[in-house]
């Protein structure tokens, strides 16, 4: 995944180290995060549990379409030793991808670990199925 350097490190200063699970959404232009928005208003059924709020967020996506600024994924923070992707997680990452529109056949899912780092996730599709794989963030001037 392609990052500018700055918002690399917005998305750093934007999330503190409590509570752990907390998240947004990534945009960009040609393929490269230029920015992020955070979640507002979101769900949480426990202290260690995302649930987007996707009213808003679909919001925020509607207005980037219209300032042309492409959706390139979801992000959450997990706490230290996590840096995996859970069970529901995936489950989650799979639902989100057979929503779209064929046009999107490829987004990152990035894990935030506070203060840490950003492990990422690619999820698209491939011969009619979704694969997730991690891969390394490259960041950009």
């Amino acid at each position: 995944m392609y990052m500018k350097k700055n918002t690399y490190e917005k998305l750093f200063s934007a999330c503190p180290a409590c509570p752990p699970e907390i998240g947004g959404i990534l945009g960009g232009q040609k393929g490269i995060v230029t920015q992020f928005v955070l979640d507002s208003g979101c769900k949480t059924t426990r202290g260690d549990f995302y649930i987007p709020n996707t009213v808003y967020l679909n919001s925020v996506i509607a207005q980037w379409q219209a300032e042309k600024i492409e959706f390139l994924g979801l992000f959450h923070t997990h706490p230290q030793g996590a840096e995996m992707l859970s069970r529901a997680d995936r489950a989650y990452i799979e639902k989100i991808m057979r929503s779209l529109p064929e046009s999107v056949c490829r987004l990152f899912f990035p894990i935030l670990i506070p203060q840490t780092e950003l492990v990422v996730f690619c999820a698209e599709w491939r011969d009619g199925q979704i694969v997730i794989r991690q891969e390394q963030t490259v960041l950009v001037l």
